[in-house]
């Protein structure tokens, strides 16, 4: 909504698009498009009223947010030579010994993902698309969580594993079965997010150019697209709602389709958005 006086442009919408999953949000409370800075002073003011803890929860929650969205937005986007849709692949690699020290693990957790796309790809740059979470078990010791988007499965990959990943045991699984798959590896990825020894170090790592997010923030535009959504659809298809109170929007209400079974629905929408934009 365009404020006259102001000539600022206020909206309660979001629409956010992850892969297949849409994602429709209400705020209570109107936010301003292209002028974050003026946000600032508040910003500040809500920051010195929350304590040290409390921001850490907030950082944390945006954290696994940023991490379900990069994972939906990546899972059955890629495809083979032939055309083929990669299915998504769980890896876990475990260390045998209680390794602790997150700086060699990860060092050596860095050089094993270099090589073993190397080994499946021959290729010396980066080409494999993945997203990797550290973890602690129960005696200390570091694993690794990783899903990958574009792996092909090819009878070599485990005997690639079993070389090039010597220090512990390696998972190797196909996941094709979940219908929102960044919410259901979440669950995995982010069991010790908040550990301690996690503080200021990153706790996940993710590959480079990954697809990204497609937020819309233009309230006609949300309005219409979530209209047609609706009509579009069965009557009996099933959306996810959620409801929660949040300090600076006061309220979120998001409701969200996963349009998989719909790809002509979704490229409609992706359509739309190009022209809208153009």
């Amino acid at each position: 909504m365009l404020d006259w006086d102001t000539g600022l442009y206020f909206t309660h919408r979001k629409l956010k698009i992850t892969g297949y999953i849409l994602e429709f949000s209400t705020y209570g409370r109107g936010i301003i498009l292209g002028k974050k800075f003026l946000r600032k002073e508040e910003t500040e003011k809500v920051k010195k009223e929350v304590d040290i803890l409390e921001n850490r929860r907030k950082s944390l929650s945006r954290a696994k947010r940023r991490l379900v969205d990069l994972v939906n937005s990546n899972v059955y986007q890629y495809t083979n030579e032939n055309g083929m849709v990669f299915n998504p692949m769980f890896l876990t690699l475990t260390f045998k010994d209680n390794v602790q020290n997150l700086d060699y693990a990860n060092l050596e957790f860095t050089k094993f993902i270099k090589r073993f796309n190397y080994e499946i790809t021959g290729l010396k740059t980066s080409y494999l698309k993945y997203v990797a979470v550290v973890q602690f078990q129960g005696r200390g010791a570091i694993h690794y969580h990783m899903i990958y988007f574009n792996l092909p499965f090819i009878n070599r990959v485990y005997d690639v594993l079993a070389d090039l990943w010597t220090y512990g045991s390696r998972k190797l699984l196909s996941v094709d079965r979940a219908q929102n798959v960044g919410y259901y590896l979440c669950k995995y990825f982010t069991k010790n997010i908040s550990d301690e020894r996690l503080k200021a170090r990153k706790c996940y790592f993710t590959s480079r150019d990954l697809v990204k997010p497609t937020i819309i923030n233009i309230e006609e535009a949300v309005n219409e697209i979530e209209k047609g959504v609706k009509i579009l659809l069965p009557d009996d298809f099933k959306t996810y709602h959620r409801s929660f109170d949040c300090d600076y929007l006061k309220h979120i209400d998001s409701d969200s389709y996963n349009l998989k079974k719909y790809p002509d629905l979704l490229k409609c929408i992706n359509d739309e958005i190009t022209s809208y934009y153009s």
